[in-house]
């Protein structure tokens, strides 16, 4: 619903978006659409996605929505 409001109200400007764990309890499957819901609908948006949750990146990463490049981890 906010990523659908803020592409809605902001349109091609809606380039960067702060997510912090929002899929903490989500299972497996839906966190993979949603990987491909970002990737498909907003390909102009760049997002930082916060996560405690080292599968979560890692599904991040093979979903191909980030990449190793793109992918910081604090310990």
């Amino acid at each position: 619903l906010y990523l659908a409001l803020m592409k809605r109200l902001y349109g091609s400007t809606f380039t960067l978006a702060l997510l912090d764990d929002v899929v903490m309890s989500v299972d497996s499957g839906h966190r993979y659409q949603f990987c491909k819901l970002l990737k498909e609908r907003f390909p102009e948006t760049q997002f930082v996605i916060t996560t405690h949750d080292r599968l979560w990146a890692e599904q991040m990463r093979s979903a191909g929505l980030v990449t190793g490049k793109s992918l910081v981890a604090f310990y």
